[in-house]
């Protein structure tokens, strides 16, 4: 297969995949593979989310900033061909590239709050402040004025109207991440 490049130069396979295509090919089907594991894993340890979580948004943001910086700096050991692209495709290649570890730190870092956790769970009480059915989301509210999220089954969701009283068992979390054991 020949690939024409942005300036109009003809590339063959080993320009734009490198000699170890098979490698990196295997290699991002792996990384995939691992993420969707990843996330099915960490879905059983559902967070509260709430408006503000300063945690979370921290793993994310330094997960990726350690990934991007020395990714921009080495983008053209990273991207072999991107000597005959413009450096704003590259530039993008690579932020966009940064998202992937993020993802992979973001689903440890909420899978091993819960399955680490050996704290003892506690029960809330939220009242349903709103409904939101594109994902079976409700915005929950406590007494002492803590907001969060909980995703909830169709059949719950179904039953639950605004302003009700909802009780949830949590448990602190690893990281004091509370996570959501179950509902009623």
């Amino acid at each position: 297969m020949c690939f024409t490049s942005i300036m109009g130069e003809q590339l063959t396979d080993e320009d734009v995949y490198g000699k170890n295509r098979h490698f990196w090919e295997f290699t991002i089907v792996l990384i995939i593979i691992g993420l969707v594991g990843l996330m099915v894993l960490a879905g059983h340890y559902p967070l509260l989310v709430e408006d503000e979580n300063e945690v979370l948004w921290g793993v994310i943001i330094t997960t990726y900033s350690a990934f991007l910086i020395p990714g921009l700096w080495y983008r053209r050991k990273l991207i072999p061909y991107s000597y005959k692209t413009p450096t704003g495709f590259t530039t993008i290649a690579i932020v966009s590239l940064c998202v992937v570890p993020a993802l992979f730190a973001m689903n440890l870092f909420i899978f091993f709050n819960g399955a680490l956790d050996r704290t003892a769970p506690y029960d809330e009480t939220y009242s349903v402040v709103e409904k939101y059915p594109s994902k079976h989301n409700l915005k929950v509210a406590s007494d002492s004025g803590a907001v969060g999220f909980l995703k909830v089954t169709e059949s719950y969701w179904l039953s639950v109207e605004r302003g009700m009283k909802v009780t949830i068992t949590l448990s602190p979390g690893f990281f004091n991440q509370p996570w959501v054991r179950s509902y009623k």
